[in-house]
């Protein structure tokens, strides 16, 4: 054992780094420092600091109470103090939970280096885009890029070669990207004063802002007045917040931003939390018609550093540093092509079985050292660029950025950023700050429990600057502009959502600026409705974990999705539990879920619209209690941040024609008190739009009809008709073409045709076929029985009226002996 003098704690020696002041020891593992004496995970040079910033505390700021509150004012020093020591306190939870996923590559985006891979992943997972994970092949781990996830889908640039559809496993853990921002604020000099960036921890009052005057601005008609407005603040003082409620054009206007300062010399680095709001706001910079923009982005000034989502990638090739260097030495970039062919072909030879791996190690190690020198050119490029897109995460671990300076930083996403990302990127800048987000959306997500991390990671600048309070309380901050007219949700939705949410400050633009589906193209003909399935449907808590599944109601929104599917509207499926939207995404082929429907969890989907969104709420009895995803009020969510009145805000925004929510209102009324948020939504959607009520008799039958009763009922016309004769031809044998088809028991339960004896696996879809043509009943209430296919490939049978599970031999004779 090894004491590391001043620190009262004992390390073990053992494989990984030593400290080089104390000759400590820190883990194998990336960025996890053993734990000092005082219960904070604190690496050497973060001791330093805090001696340092609790020398200046004594000398300048006597009898300051460390434990300050929102309003009051802090120094350089002690804001670097709070934000090392919460950041370690969260690194500390999260190396306790690493990320395993299994990820399968499914196609190539590019052909360079790095390549670029589309694949899917078992879990859905949220992680920041431009962060490093580890992936494994072959026993061994390679450094990859997450350049963006949707839903169950993930892209990932990496330098190695991985074959397509073949399974791989990716390692992260979360203390990985926070200990690189611990990094960077600890090379950060304490005596060198921030004020843009102070400027996020400080109330109105205290704010010092600086005019630089009335700025000289493109002429742009595709500006409103609200737009307009924000491009002048934001060009004429030093710290512009901006609220951009949903659909209100916020992207628009940062770009108008940048591509004015980018006009007045003025260098800008603009950076958001995924590389999808990165390459909105970048695509639209880089094609600004403006000369002096377009001259820039000629000379390879306008850089988009590290890997964008928005195809086709072949847009990016004149804004992407490696792609720059390449093209400024054209004797690099010939003599890496020529190695990197070789190379491929002696791979080649080895697959055929030559004896050319020493061959292969040589050009590999040429390749890398080549690479290295194609790395330096783009850090001289990220250095000097007067524009640069990127996400938090590449700032944090790319050195070439953050330690420069840019005359302005303009970051978006800021109010899902907690307060250490943002007031670092701040720090960057010189005369400009400029801060978007929407502070009634998605809050940043944390994993300890402690105070500290709950005040400064789990709350954004919103919440810190006084900007939030203040709106709620007098309506307005001089440092706020809002964006008001919004382009996205027709006007029922957004009346919705005003009295809900944004306490009716939406204003809609015309309706030639908002292309709604007509109503009378739409269920029950309304653009709000409400599919109460009270007493029809079941939730389950997946025993691995604290997430909600319900797959009787999985199935009614996946018919409702697949009705709007078939006429090629563009559908999303919101639901709060990652095991719901799995159970979801079961119901639909991997073709489907590319082109035609999104089904995601709310995380997922900030930032993106559809014609239509089906919000399911997974939770119903026999459950305790709701989620508390789902249990918050308006009041909860001002005073403790609770989840659920952002959640449910943009579920319901990102719909631009219809919402459809599906819920349990007898579960619900029974465990919610009456200041709910959820509950108050469903109120506001029964009298603002249509109910179908699946207990009254209007939805009666299994989930396979429902949809069928509930149109033909409600909206005059059959939406969906069972096909009892085209089940039949699906189910027939796939070798005579009989339809003479029954289910039999062996060691398990399989398909058997009387004509030709031939046999064959019994599918979930064969069985959903098969009871929807049989229409077995209970045998407790004679309700109408559904099922599904268990992990054990077993067929799991459930009545929709009563929830009865079958037992083994109810199972027998609603399939066996029910089809004699």
């Amino acid at each position: 054992m090894h004491r590391c003098a001043g620190h009262r704690a004992s390390h073990a020696r053992g494989q990984g780094k030593w400290c080089r002041v104390c000759s400590s020891h820190q883990s194998a593992r990336m960025g996890s420092w053993q734990t000092h004496g005082r219960g904070e995970l604190l690496s050497h040079s973060s001791v330093r600091l805090e001696r340092q910033a609790r020398g200046l505390l004594m000398e300048n700021c006597k009898g300051v109470n460390q434990t300050k509150e929102w309003s009051s004012v802090f120094t350089m020093p002690e804001a670097l103090f709070s934000f090392i020591s919460t950041l370690n306190l969260e690194i500390a939870e999260a190396e306790k939970n690493d990320i395993i996923l299994e990820f399968t590559p499914l196609k190539r985006v590019n052909r360079s280096k790095p390549t670029v891979y589309y694949g899917t992943i078992d879990e859905e997972f949220n992680l920041p885009d431009g962060v490093l994970v580890g992936i494994e092949k072959d026993g061994k781990s390679y450094s990859a890029e997450i350049v963006t996830s949707e839903d169950f889908g993930v892209v990932i640039a990496t330098e190695i070669d991985l074959n397509l559809n073949r399974v791989y496993r990716i390692k992260y853990n979360m203390a990985w990207i926070l200990q690189a921002l611990v990094d960077w604020m600890e090379q950060m000099n304490p005596h060198c004063d921030r004020p843009i960036a102070r400027g996020v921890l400080q109330p109105d009052e205290s704010f010092v802002s600086v005019d630089y005057g009335v700025p000289g601005m493109f002429e742009s008609d595709s500006l409103n007045d609200y737009q307009l407005d924000a491009v002048c603040q934001a060009l004429q003082t030093n710290l512009t917040f901006v609220w951009g409620p949903p659909g209100t054009g916020k992207s628009r206007t940062l770009s108008e931003i940048i591509a004015n300062l980018l006009a007045d010399g003025k260098s800008v680095l603009f950076v958001s939390q995924s590389n999808v709001a990165v390459d909105v706001v970048a695509k639209q910079v880089i094609e600004y018609d403006e000369p002096s923009v377009q001259e820039l982005r000629q000379q390879g000034l306008l850089l988009r550093s590290g890997y964008p989502s928005l195809e086709p990638l072949s847009q990016w090739d004149g804004v992407l540093p490696y792609n720059i260097a390449l093209s400024q030495n054209p004797v690099l970039a010939r003599l890496r092509q020529e190695l990197q062919e070789k190379k491929d072909s002696l791979m080649r030879k080895l697959k055929k079985g030559s004896k050319v791996q020493e061959d292969i190690k040589l050009f590999t190690k040429g390749l890398e050292a080549l690479m290295d020198i194609v790395r330096d050119n783009v850090a001289i490029l990220e250095g000097k660029a007067p524009f640069v897109a990127t996400t938090l995460a590449k700032l944090s671990l790319t050195k070439a950025l953050h330690s420069r300076r840019f005359d302005a930083v303009v970051i978006d996403e800021a109010s899902m950023v907690n307060v250490p990302s943002v007031f670092a990127a701040l720090t960057l800048a010189e005369k400009h700050g400029v801060v978007a987000g929407d502070f009634f959306q998605l809050q940043p997500i944390h994993q300890s429990k402690h105070r500290k991390v709950k005040r400064w990671l789990g709350q954004s600048v919103f919440n810190s600057s006084g900007i939030r309070d203040r709106v709620i309380e007098k309506g307005t901050d001089r440092r706020l502009v809002i964006l008001k007219e919004q382009y996205r949700m027709a006007d029922e939705i957004s009346a919705l959502a005003n009295s809900l949410f944004y306490g009716g400050i939406l204003e809609n633009a015309s309706d030639q600026k908002r292309q709604a589906i007509p109503r009378e193209e739409l269920l029950l003909e309304s653009r709000l409705v409400f599919f109460d399935v009270s007493d029809c449907v079941r939730c389950n808590t997946l025993s691995e974990g604290f997430s909600r599944v319900n797959p009787q109601l999985a199935k009614v929104s996946s018919l409702l999705a697949r009705h709007y599917m078939q006429q090629d509207f563009s559908v999303g499926i919101i639901t709060p539990y990652t095991a719901q939207a799995k159970e979801i995404r079961g119901n639909f082929l991997r073709e489907e879920l590319k082109d035609q429907v999104r089904i995601s969890t709310v995380h997922k989907f900030q930032g993106s619209e559809k014609d239509i969104i089906l919000f399911e709420v997974a939770d119903s009895f026999p459950q305790k209690k709701p989620s508390v995803l789902v249990s918050g009020s308006r009041e909860s969510f001002l005073k403790d941040n609770s989840p659920t009145l952002p959640l449910i805000n943009v579920a319901l925004t990102r719909a631009k024609s219809q919402v459809i929510v599906l819920a349990d209102l007898k579960y619900l009324r029974s465990r919610l008190s009456d200041s709910n948020v959820l509950l108050s939504t469903l109120k506001h959607m029964k009298q603002m739009g249509a109910v179908i009520t699946a207990k009254d008799g209007v939805v009666t039958k299994g989930p396979q009809r429902q949809l069928a009763q509930a149109a033909s009922t409600l909206e005059k016309k059959p939406v969906v008709e069972f096909n009892r004769a085209g089940a039949q031809e699906i189910l027939a044998c796939d070798r005579c073409g009989s339809q003479r088809m029954s289910i039999k028991r062996g060691r398990s339960y399989y398909f058997f045709c009387s004509k030709c004896k031939k046999t064959r696996t019994l599918s979930e879809e064969d069985l959903g076929l098969f009871l929807a043509i049989h229409q077995p009943t209970c045998p407790s209430c004679s309700g109408l029985i559904w099922g599904e296919m268990s992990r054990n490939n077993w067929p799991k049978l459930t009545c929709v009226e009563c929830g009865r599970t079958l037992d083994s031999l109810a199972v027998h004779r609603c399939l066996v002996d029910g089809n004699k």
